[in-house]
């Protein structure tokens, strides 16, 4: 009785130190309102989305990243109807430029495959997005707003994952509200 007992804790701690994950909504701070508003500029460019170095050696980060890089694109395309990708700024142009550097600074996605095998067992998936808006002329940061967003465990097990590939999804929206708050 006494093996089962402990068997039974052993297991318990196990599981809980396996879903868990160490990005947490406190590392993000307020968002303060952009010191000018977007509509401000002619010309909005947006970067390839990048990534923090200790993070991006991960397969499944990977997939993440490319996700989230369609995503936002997508999304910040309602805001800003003269959106275009970075490689077709041209600095030469007339007119205020707003360049979009999106950044994350910590994530853990967990994969499909990894959610199929392991279930709550592959831990909880998060991530931190910064979006910073850097006036071209200036070079000055008018804005750069955090989101977090996360995936439990144990609702992208029951979900069979969709819950891990729909946090995509949500920091993606969480960004483009605040361009629009701020156009």
């Amino acid at each position: 009785m006494n093996l089962l007992k402990v068997t039974t804790l052993i297991t318990l701690l196990i599981l809980s130190g396996c879903a868990t994950t160490n990005i947490t909504p406190e590392e993000v701070p307020p968002n303060q309102k952009s010191s000018m508003k977007f509509s401000e500029y002619k010309y909005v460019f947006i970067k390839p989305l990048t990534i923090a170095t200790e993070f991006k050696d991960s397969n499944d980060n990977k997939k993440a990243v490319i996700t989230i890089e369609e995503e936002l694109f997508k999304h910040m395309l309602p805001v800003f109807q003269n959106l275009s990708e970075f490689k077709a700024y041209d600095p030469s142009k007339p007119g205020k430029t707003l360049i979009i550097e999106p950044h994350i600074e910590k994530m853990k996605a967990v994969s499909g495959a990894a959610r199929l095998w392991g279930g709550v067992l592959a831990g909880s998936s998060a991530v931190i997005l910064k979006v910073s808006y850097i006036d071209a002329t200036s070079k000055n940061v008018i804005a750069a707003p955090s989101f977090y967003q996360h995936a439990n465990a144990w609702g992208a097990a029951y979900s069979n994952g969709k819950h891990d590939r729909s946090m995509f999804t949500r920091i993606t929206e969480l960004a483009s509200a605040y361009a629009a708050d701020n156009f």
